[in-house]
């Protein structure tokens, strides 16, 4: 408001002055149309010119500074002219009037600068249109945000929408409405393309998207799409996030990217599981081989003393790891694009049990003492047992001497809590029977007993002779008797 007022001050100034200018001044500077007939104003000049050249000389000096004054002030007006058109120029721009939109018609070889709301017809020539629509395009558009009607020509279309493509277009997340010529970095109407982070395959599958048919390993996704995101075996996925898309946690390390509204971003976190055993951890008779297993492609560094293990502190696996002494067993696993493991640590005690001889026995024989199993834990781990039983054959024969399980300290042995007897007063015969060791790994072992009754031996009788021999001798003999008797 206040630049008005100045204005309409500065109009007025200015017709003031130019109402206190003679006539012949006016007209001699072309200006007489401001006052009158401009053919009368040129003729009184005339006369006034005419008047100036007949003075005498003493008074042509003052008619010069009459002149050069008119010429200072005819200066002056049309500075305060100036500064009028100036003042005006600014009002119009501060209105922000939006100048009317423009047809323009760009024929070959001409460049076109078009602006926000141009409509440019026919192109056969270059258009830096940002933000134009540029209908039945032949030539070059550098079309940044706008439309791309009928392309027959090449498109640099940064975000922009080309209908009906036979030409070239080189955009940038833009959609491309009917293929017909060749797109790259384009898109089909109803599709967004997916970026993912690096090393993504690595870790992580994907289902539910589209080949893109413009770039090579590029993917898709619709926008009625439901993509499942699941993490392969030995990882596990945490902070999931996506650009332009809802993401779902489906549960059990799952999730779903929908609703895509732009180019989607995904980003996520990907940690490798702990290592897997082969054995579990506890007590086993004997010598056994462990396995250790991760993810397809990550080492795995290990410990035999418990500490934690890393590529510097660490054997790194290779294969099986043989355990013929108590140990504790300490893995993690570790790979490019994700986050170490967490550690798997497990304790292994290795015993050897030593089985009692029975010796032979005897029908007849009494009581027994108790011969012992000996429990020996080979290592620096408690041995625990779980419990011993008599299984198969004859049980009967047999007696243990304690059912229940024990602990047998690292180093040590146990020669008293597990022993074995035989029945008492068997019948002659062999006999065996099964005797299991079941550990808190779960491992068992078997071990056999087995004795010998042999029957009592049997004593030879003594012959009798009759006190009265002569009662037994027949009696022909024993009437020959008297004449052995007469001879003897």
């Amino acid at each position: 408001m206040k630049k008005h007022k100045k204005l309409l001050a500065l109009v007025l100034v200015l017709m003031l002055m130019l109402a206190l200018l003679p006539s012949t001044a006016l007209a001699g500077y072309g200006l007489a149309d401001l006052h009158g007939d401009k053919n009368v104003l040129s003729g009184s000049a005339g006369e006034a010119q005419s008047e100036a050249e007949e003075a005498p000389g003493g008074e042509s000096g003052a008619l010069d500074e009459a002149l050069a004054e008119e010429e200072a002030e005819e200066i002056a007006v049309e500075e305060i002219a100036e500064d009028a058109k100036e003042e005006l120029a600014e009002t119009d721009e501060e209105a922000e009037v939006p100048p009317e939109p423009q047809t323009v018609l760009v024929e070959e070889g001409e460049i076109c600068y078009a602006a926000f709301t141009d409509l440019v017809y026919s192109n056969g020539g270059v258009v830096y249109a940002n933000g134009a629509t540029v209908y039945n395009n032949g030539g070059l558009v550098y079309l940044n945000g706008g439309l791309a009607y009928n392309n027959a020509g090449t498109v640099y279309a940064n975000g922009g929408t080309v209908y009906n493509n036979g030409g070239k277009v080189y955009s940038n997340g833009a959609v491309v409405y009917t293929f017909g010529g060749d797109v790259e970095n384009s898109l089909l109407a109803g599709y967004y393309r997916l970026t993912l982070p690096e090393g993504f395959d690595a870790y992580a599958l994907l289902e539910g998207l589209v080949d893109d048919p413009n770039q090579e390993d590029a993917l898709l996704i619709t926008e009625d799409a439901v993509v499942t995101l699941t993490a392969k075996e030995g990882f596990l996925l945490s902070h999931v996030k996506a650009e332009n898309a809802k993401v779902t946690d489906l549960g059990g390390g799952s999730f779903s990217l929908t609703e895509p509204t732009g180019p989607v971003a995904l980003s996520l976190q990907a940690r490798l599981a702990a290592p897997v055993f082969s054995l579990d951890p506890g007590t086993y008779p004997g010598e056994q081989k462990l396995e250790i297993s991760a993810a397809e492609g990550a080492a795995i560094y290990y410990t035999l003393d418990g500490s934690l293990p890393d590529e510097e502190n660490g054997l790194l696996y290779d294969g099986p790891i043989t355990i013929d002494e108590g140990v504790t067993v300490t893995a993690i696993a570790a790979a490019p694009f994700a986050e170490q493991s967490p550690r798997t640590l497990a304790n292994y005690a290795i015993v050897r049990i030593t089985v009692p001889a029975l010796e032979e026995l005897t029908e007849g024989y009494g009581v027994l003492t108790p011969q012992p199993f000996t429990v020996e834990n080979l290592g620096a781990v408690t041995a625990v047992l779980q419990s011993v039983a008599l299984t198969d054959g004859d049980t009967q024969a047999f007696s243990l001497g304690s059912v229940s399980g024990g602990r047998v300290n690292a180093g040590s042995s146990n020669s008293k809590t597990w022993t074995v007897c035989p029945a008492a007063k068997l019948e002659a015969g062999s006999y065996s029977a099964t005797v299991t060791f079941t550990f808190d790994s779960g491992a068992a072992v078997d071990v056999k007993v087995s004795v010998t009754v042999a029957a009592a031996p049997v004593e030879e009788a003594a012959e009798e002779v009759p006190a009265d021999a002569t009662a037994e001798i027949p009696a022909d003999a024993a009437a020959e008797l008297p004449e052995a008797a007469a001879e003897d």
